[in-house]
């Protein structure tokens, strides 16, 4: 399928719209249905954009942004109803570390960053090609940089942008399970990163790249 994507749309540069339904974890379907790896076989094909919206309201817009370009875009969603509204708060004091997080994994990220109460969080609404301007600037400005995706650690979104702290699923195949339990099993709880979000920034004077 991959093979495909490449010839028969990313050489010739087609506007074709490839929705990926259930990206991410899936919880009680199991393992052959687990939509970890898309994002790692695909990113690194040339023409492709690929985007991962938030919410409701954003999915629709990213469709019409994807109708309307001029060449192929993935559209990542996961399993489920999309939430109707997710908010980003501003920190209120300059914040030592940003959050970059993928799609499903916004809200997720803004929890740990109130629990924090040092993060801003980044909503990597398109992963690529991602804002690495604002990156360059993050990193100028002296900020840890965490990324939290629901998709494969190896090839994932965290390992293409850098991030000092990387948190997804491990390179293994993960088993039939809830969400809620599985997340908890593998350290993607909200309480799980903020734990060993603190333990980074509390034991790191200087930044060290590490997967959760």
């Amino acid at each position: 399928a991959v093979d495909q994507v490449m010839h028969d749309i990313c050489i010739s540069k087609q506007s074709v719209v490839i929705c990926v339904d259930r990206a991410g974890i899936v919880g009680s379907d199991g393992v052959t249905h687990q939509g970890l790896y898309d994002y790692a076989m695909l990113k690194s094909l040339p023409s492709l954009t690929i985007v991962q919206p938030k919410d409701e309201e954003d999915l629709k817009a990213l469709l019409k942004e994807a109708l309307l370009r001029d060449g192929p875009t993935v559209i990542r969603y996961p399993r489920g109803k999309a939430p109707s509204c997710v908010e980003i708060h501003k920190p209120s004091s300059s914040p030592r570390c940003a959050i970059w997080a993928t799609g499903d994994c916004v809200a997720k990220a803004q929890a740990v960053a109130d629990a924090l109460g040092e993060c801003e969080v980044v909503y990597a609404r398109t992963l690529k090609p991602f804002d690495s301007d604002l990156l360059a600037r993050q990193r100028r400005e002296g900020m840890a940089i965490i990324s939290i995706e629901n998709g494969a650690l190896i090839g994932g979104f965290g390992e293409t942008i850098g991030a000092d702290l990387r948190f997804g699923w491990p390179d293994s195949f993960i088993p039939h399970g809830t969400c809620g339990e599985l997340e908890k099993k593998y350290g993607l709880d909200v309480d799980s990163i903020v734990a060993k979000t603190k333990e980074f920034l509390g034991n790191s004077s200087s930044v060290q790249r590490k997967e959760g």
